[in-house]
């Protein structure tokens, strides 16, 4: 049937196409005899049962985010100037308050979607902190050296496992598909409405096209996160407590 071609195509959105086939096809199975009406009140609880962690975790990474964990733009102007330290520094902390900010993002995200024993969550929260303690207290001379300890520290852990080389991959991935993919959307934010009403167009204009900018910006970054979790650690959903 035609619907269920298109359920089966929505499910798998929300899981692979092989798992999202066999629950289709059993409840096809099942509305030979209970009629299509159960097929479908079925089919709602089966989808909610499986969407509501990718977008819980979507949910969490916008409210988070906006909330005070850092836009990840945001990151780009927390940096200190020349002034305070040489460049080689100041290139350090830079990186590191961008891929703490982005790492929040992730880790906000994946708790939810992959749970809290999930490597790739595991990792992105400790950049996360590592990046926060940089961001905020970058001015204070021993953060850089306890910051450059932690991410030694927290390297080699990942590296002594498989899961952990994988997640550690994923992340360095996610931290640059999404800094690029955050650039271009800050860049590209302003022009089309400066463009089309002037610099001093109505600010309404600007913020629904601040909102829009920033729901798709977020949306396509967890779906990168899912894409990459998939390719990188495998076909897990969730790894249990």
């Amino acid at each position: 049937m035609r619907s269920q071609a298109i359920a089966e195509r929505l499910l798998a959105m929300f899981t692979d196409r092989a798992r999202a086939s066999s629950i289709v096809g059993d409840l096809a199975e099942g509305a030979r005899e209970k009629g299509e009406r159960w097929f479908w009140w079925a089919y709602v609880g089966v989808i909610a049962s499986i969407a509501w962690r990718p977008l819980g975790g979507f949910a969490s990474a916008a409210i988070g985010c906006w909330w005070g964990l850092g836009y990840v733009g945001s990151s780009f102007s927390m940096a200190p100037d020349g002034q305070f330290a040489g460049k080689a520094l100041e290139l350090f902390l830079s990186v590191m308050t961008a891929a703490g900010a982005i790492s929040w993002l992730v880790f906000l995200f994946s708790v939810i979607r992959y749970g809290a024993k999930d490597r790739l969550t595991r990792l992105s929260l400790g950049f996360s902190v590592i990046g926060t303690m940089v961001g905020w207290f970058w001015w204070v001379s021993m953060v850089p050296a306890i910051a450059a300890i932690a991410i030694v520290v927290l390297v080699g852990y990942a590296m002594v496992t498989e899961t952990g080389r994988r997640g550690l991959a994923a992340l360095m991935g996610l931290w640059v598909a999404i800094a690029a993919l955050q650039y271009a959307g800050l860049k590209s934010f302003r022009f089309p409405i400066d463009h089309t009403f002037g610099y001093k167009g109505a600010p309404a204009i600007y913020a629904a096209w601040f909102w829009f900018c920033y729901i798709v910006v977020l949306a396509v970054a967890c779906l990168l996160c899912a894409r990459v979790h998939h390719a990188a650690m495998g076909n897990r959903e969730l790894v249990r407590e």
